[in-house]
C-alpha cells in the first residue's frame, strides 16, 4: 500500500520543527528576522501561518463550542484565512527538508488548544521558544503600535479603559479578552511547559535579547546544537506615535513600489531602512507613575510565578518606575 502525501511528506521530514510562539510586543519579531539569518534554520517568509489555530478553531466549531458572537466571528476569520490544508501549510517548507531547523512564529502561546495538533503533527520532540517581556512595558508597547498603526486612542489611560480598567479601582475581575491577560506569563507558560520537556522549552527575556543579541542568540544556537553565526543587528518592531500620520500609513500598506522593494532588496536592508524611518518619525509617551503602579500590583504575584520558575531576580518588573519602548 502506499503512503499517504502526509505521511511521505512526514518521512521526509519537511515539517516545522521550531516554533517560536510569542509574546506579542515581547521580541518574536525580532527574534524570528535574527533566526531567518541563519542558514541551518529556515523560516518562510509568512512569519505567523497560524494554521493550527484554523485546526482549533475549525474543531470547536464542529463540537458547537463557540457561544459568545466574538468567538464565532474570530473563528470565521481563522478558517477563512490562507493555508487551510496540511498540503498548504507544508509547501511553505518545500525545499528546507535538509536544514536543521524550520520554523513557525505564530502567537500560539495565547492558544494552549494548539498543542495537542502540534505534537500529533509535528511530533514530540519540536523545539519551543517564547519571548517575555515586562508585563507592564509589554502592554503599553502594544497601545503605542496601535496608535502607530492608525488608532485615534487618546492615551494610555483611555485604552486600559476599553480593556477593563477603571482608574481608581482594583482589578480583581477584567474581561476574559482584556489585552491585560496577554502578561501573564506565568500562567500562559505553564501547560506549554507541562506539555513539552524542559530540553525542548526555552524562555527568552526581551530585555537580553535587545540589549544583549549576540550572547542570547549564541546561547539559543548552543541550545539547538548548531554553529553560531554572526547575524545583522534588528530590532524591527518599534512603537510610537507617529509625527506625520500618512508617512506611517504609507510605511504599513502594500503598494507596487513596496512589492518592487521587497523582490529587489536584501531582506535585512529592508529591514534597516524601515527601522530607522521608524525611529525618526515616532514619537515617544510616557505612562504616568499612578498607572505603572497600577499595573506592577496587578501583574505582581504572577511575576514571582516567573522568578520561581526561571530562578531570575524580576523585582525590576514589579516595581513601580520603568522605561517604555
Amino acid at each position: 500500500m502506499s503512503e499517504s502525501k502526509n505521511e511521505i511528506s512526514k518521512v521526509c521530514g519537511a515539517t516545522p520543527n521550531l516554533f517560536c510562539i510569542g509574546g506579542m510586543r515581547c521580541g518574536t519579531t525580532t527574534l524570528y528576522n535574527y533566526l531567518f539569518q541563519h542558514p541551518q534554520i529556515f523560516f518562510p517568509e509568512v512569519k505567523e501561518p497560524g494554521f493550527f489555530l484554523k485546526q482549533v478553531a475549525q474543531e470547536k466549531s464542529n463540537r458547537q463550542l463557540l457561544t459568545e458572537d466574538w468567538e464565532i466571528e474570530n473563528a470565521k476569520k481563522i478558517t477563512s484565512q490562507r493555508f487551510q490544508t496540511w498540503e498548504e501549510y507544508q509547501g511553505l517548507y518545500e525545499g528546507a527538508e535538509n536544514v536543521a531547523y524550520r520554523g513557525d512564529a505564530s502567537h500560539y502561546l495565547y492558544h494552549p488548544e494548539t498543542i495537542d495538533h502540534i505534537k500529533k503533527t509535528c511530533n514530540e520532540s519540536v523545539r519551543i521558544v517564547v519571548c517575555i517581556r515586562n508585563p507592564v512595558e509589554r502592554l503599553f508597547s502594544e497601545y503605542l503600535y496601535q496608535i502607530r498603526q492608525g488608532s485615534d486612542i487618546r492615551s494610555f489611560e483611555e485604552f486600559l479603559s476599553a480593556e477593563g480598567v477603571e482608574s481608581g479601582k482594583p482589578m480583581i475581575e477584567l474581561p476574559s479578552r482584556s489585552r491585560l491577560s496577554k502578561g501573564l506569563f506565568g500562567k500562559l507558560l505553564r501547560p506549554w511547559m507541562d506539555a513539552f520537556a524542559p530540553p525542548n522549552f526555552r524562555a527568552v527575556f526581551f530585555e537580553d535579547l535587545i540589549g544583549n543579541p549576540t550572547q542570547t542568540l549564541a546561547s539559543i544556537f548552543e541550545w539547538l546544537a548548531i554553529s553560531d553565526f554572526p547575524l545583522q543587528k534588528q530590532h524591527s518592531q518599534r512603537s510610537g506615535r507617529p509625527r506625520v500620520a500618512w508617512l506611517a500609513k504609507l510605511l504599513q500598506s502594500k503598494t507596487i513600489i513596496s512589492s518592487f522593494l521587497k523582490k529587489l532588496v536584501p531582506r535585512v536592508v529592508r529591514l534597516r531602512m524601515r527601522d530607522s524611518i521608524y525611529k525618526r518619525l515616532l514619537k515617544k509617551e510616557k505612562m504616568s507613575e499612578a498607572t505603572r503602579k497600577l499595573l506592577a500590583d496587578y501583574y505582581s504575584s504572577d511575576i514571582r510565578v516567573l522568578e520561581d520558575v526561571f530562578s531570575r531576580d524580576l523585582s525590576s518588573w514589579r516595581s513601580p518606575v520603568g522605561v517604555s519602548d
